[in-house]
């Protein structure tokens, strides 16, 4: 992501750009690697989402871009029908031990008499491993752990947030690092269908994208001014 923002911008770290495409290969590598469903899936719903708003924007016939808006929507239909294993989603469900969400967590939130605050905030790991009075088992879910530790009333601040989120971004005047950064809040979005990670600080991934978010809300990429003064920091750190 760095690197695509940094290409954007026109700022590369490296004069070479065969460096810079060597660094992103190896960093596509790595990613898939890692063998993590919820990243690989990521990165596809991150592309998918960039490329829907690159077309909404292109000059290219309407005819040509209905098709491919469909292709995508297709791809999209089958991604979570049969997911990257071939298995429907139920069967991914099960397999994940994800299905205690809505079999005991849910029920447990339901019958605690505690909707609107919700059962306490805590780790996701005394959660799973059930240190709390109540049974949940993980909670290997955002959306439903902040509906369990923090009740109706957290939901609306976790709303309140992401609408905050995407307004923002909306409004970066920087028409490519806008769509990077609305595609990138998608997909951080999805992930959070599949881990503890929303607006979490115990989760490494967001000291990289939070800090992404807070700079592009700050209205630094709406600056002109910054562009000039980071080029001339990096232009006498050349001539040094």
């Amino acid at each position: 992501m760095i690197w695509i923002i940094l290409r954007k911008r026109g700022q590369m770290p490296f004069g070479n750009k065969w460096i810079n495409y060597l660094t992103l290969l190896v960093s596509v590598i790595m990613l898939f690697g890692s063998a993590s469903r919820n990243a690989i899936s990521g990165f596809i719903v991150f592309s998918l989402c960039y490329l829907f708003m690159v077309l909404r924007e292109s000059k290219i016939g309407q005819r040509v871009r209905f098709f491919v808006e469909c292709t995508i929507a297709i791809i999209v239909v089958l991604f979570f029908s049969y997911g990257l294993t071939g298995l429907s989603f139920s069967d991914l469900l099960n397999q994940s031990n994800r299905e205690t969400l809505l079999e005991v967590a849910l029920p447990t939130f339901l019958k605690s008499g505690r909707m609107v605050v919700g059962l306490g905030l805590a780790s996701n790991e005394i959660y799973g491993l059930n240190q709390t009075p109540y049974k949940t088992y993980w909670l290997d879910n955002s959306y439903i752990y902040v509906l369990i530790t923090s009740g109706y009333l957290g939901c609306v601040f976790y709303v309140i947030m992401t609408i905050i989120l995407f307004v923002g971004l909306n409004r970066v005047a920087n028409h490519a690092l806008r769509k990077i950064f609305l595609s990138l809040a998608i997909m951080y979005m999805y992930s959070a269908m599949f881990e503890t990670t929303l607006f979490w600080a115990g989760v490494m991934q967001n000291y990289i994208y939070m800090i992404i978010f807070l700079v592009a809300l700050s209205g630094c990429f709406n600056n002109p001014s910054s562009d000039n003064n980071i080029q001339n920091i990096s232009s006498n750190n050349v001539k040094k």
